[in-house]
């Protein structure tokens, strides 16, 4: 590890110590504080993605899977909360382009997905913030198994072991789920919906969480709970259904690029 990687695991470090130093929920400004920190810390980590080029046949790939994305769309989700959340298949094809060649194109995948995603969809698109919630709840699917794959697991062994693929869908799940509990409650939800945040809250409690049904709780644990189970099981769902895609078509299509 260079001095440059070791800055950037040490900042996303310190973002995530921030991110729990406080309680729950921390202050603002320590928020702010560990969202910087970590979107520095991701940055000295991907120097290659930043100064590489794309192939012909990666940019075609890329371009693909972002349309790809945004036909998926506009098929009706398996699933909808009444808080709106989706559980749907649009981040799979930006999953499977990571898998053929890399994060770098992946992520450039997802972002030209966004607008798309956004104001298009007619099933609750959201506009700006749905599109960019998408894609930072998402884009975890791609980073988590990235950074397995750079500290050494191979991709391949990855892909098709049950076990270790298990294991990263968990880790997916836990930092998807702890950061998009801290942006609905500071920012999404503030800002889509147009309420305060202890409004939602009781919402939720009225019978907005479904959780409410199945378990006596309420409050700030049913809001954590709400968001946390749901974007766990996206999260499963868009890395195990891309997973099973790259080994059905493993074998049949050469890598590209």
């Amino acid at each position: 590890m260079n001095a440059r990687e070791f800055a950037g695991v040490l900042l996303l470090a310190m973002a995530v110590a921030m991110a729990f130093a406080w309680g729950w929920p921390s202050p603002s400004t320590v928020l702010w504080a560990a969202i910087l920190s970590a979107a520095v810390g991701a940055y000295l980590l991907l120097p290659r993605a930043r100064t590489r080029s794309l192939s012909t046949g990666e940019l075609v790939m890329t371009s693909f899977s972002a349309g790809l994305s945004a036909i998926v769309g506009f098929f009706p989700p398996l699933f909808q909360v009444p808080w709106m959340m989706k559980v749907d298949l649009v981040a799979v094809p930006w999953v499977v382009c990571w898998t053929w060649i890399g994060a770098f194109p992946a992520t450039l995948s997802a972002l030209l997905s966004v607008p798309i995603v956004g104001f298009l969809e007619p099933f609750a698109a959201g506009g700006w913030v749905g599109g960019i919630s998408k894609f930072l709840a998402s884009v975890w699917t791609i980073l988590v198994p990235a950074a397995v794959v750079r500290l050494g697991v191979d991709k391949e062994k990855l892909m098709n072991d049950n076990r270790k693929a298990a294991l990263v869908s968990l880790a997916i799940a836990l930092c998807r789920s702890v950061f998009m509990t801290a942006f609905n409650y500071y920012v999404a939800i503030p800002w889509y919906y147009g309420i305060d945040i202890e409004n939602f809250i009781a919402l939720l409690d009225k019978g907005l969480g479904l959780l409410k049904l199945v378990a006596p709780i309420s409050g700030m644990s049913l809001f954590v709970l709400e968001m946390s189970f749901w974007n766990s099981i996206q999260a499963v769902i868009e890395f195990w259904a891309s997973v099973l895609l790259y080994r059905a078509l493993k074998g049949r299509l050469g890598k590209v690029g």
